[in-house]
């Protein structure tokens, strides 16, 4: 119908802090808008990345002392949450 196939796999879960947690893409979502980038990458197997255009910020960079890139992402994109990643 779309013009594309998809491959299906069995879901994966694991015992989490007295809880059983399927990963999923609303898992890893929750843990790049919640900032946790580490259980993010171990979960997707590879570090999250951000794509976008990169445009003018605030220049807090400079005031960190070093240069740094603000990526304006394409809508509907997994977005840590605010911080210097």
């Amino acid at each position: 119908r779309f013009g594309f196939a998809v491959d299906s796999l069995s879901l994966v879960a694991e015992h989490h802090r007295d809880e059983t947690v399927t990963f999923s893409s609303t898992y890893i979502r929750s843990c790049v808008d919640a900032g946790d980038m580490v259980a993010a990458a171990e979960r997707l197997g590879r570090p999250h990345r951000v794509e976008g255009v990169v445009v003018r910020g605030d220049g807090r960079g400079r005031v960190l002392g070093f240069p740094t890139a603000n990526v304006a992402p394409p809508m509907y994109s997994a977005i840590p949450a605010d911080g210097v990643y």
